[in-house]
């Protein structure tokens, strides 16, 4: 009975990731970007904002700017999939959903990406924390996809998370 709970609990939880696309100048920030990524899966597992959102990506690009290929990188307006049945491209039989899923993007600015690759891993962390909050702040898009989702709460949530470990510095509730 109790592993048949804990699937439930997983099912019935918010789960949020990063995608992450790096430059061979950046890739040093690896190991920063998947701490990130397991600190927003660990903190908001057990979280759950009501019933139509299940899944946020958000997806990181960390690439430096070349002249004639700046639309290469440009971030994607961001989407909400209620679902999506798709081909595994692989093995043509299997598929795979996509259920309750809002994705959105982000690109570092010229500045901001030359201060990430630069500064202390400490400031590159606020760098990136704060991104992410600017990213999710804005949920304009989704709040009107969506009618049962607590947007303040998860925003809450999400500051609370990312100054409880160093990815925030100075933001006021």
């Amino acid at each position: 009975m109790e592993i048949y709970l804990q699937v439930i609990k997983y099912l019935d939880s918010m789960k949020v990731n990063l995608t992450i696309n790096l430059d061979t100048e950046s890739s040093f920030r690896s190991k920063l970007l998947s701490n990130m990524n397991h600190l927003l899966q660990d903190y908001f597992q057990d979280k759950k904002y009501e019933n139509d959102l299940e899944q946020i990506l958000i997806g990181v690009i960390i690439v430096k700017r070349v002249p004639g290929y700046e639309k290469w990188y440009n971030p994607r307006r961001p989407k909400y999939i209620y679902h999506k049945a798709l081909r595994d491209p692989i093995f043509k039989d299997k598929t795979y959903e996509i259920n309750k899923t809002y994705e959105c993007e982000f690109r570092f600015s010229e500045d901001d990406y030359n201060r990430f690759i630069s500064e202390s891993e400490k400031e590159s962390n606020i760098i990136l924390g704060t991104y992410i909050l600017e990213t999710l702040s804005d949920l304009s898009y989704l709040c009107k996809k969506l009618k049962d989702f607590n947007k303040e709460e998860f925003i809450n949530d999400l500051i609370n998370c990312l100054k409880e470990n160093g990815y925030l510095s100075n933001v006021s509730d």
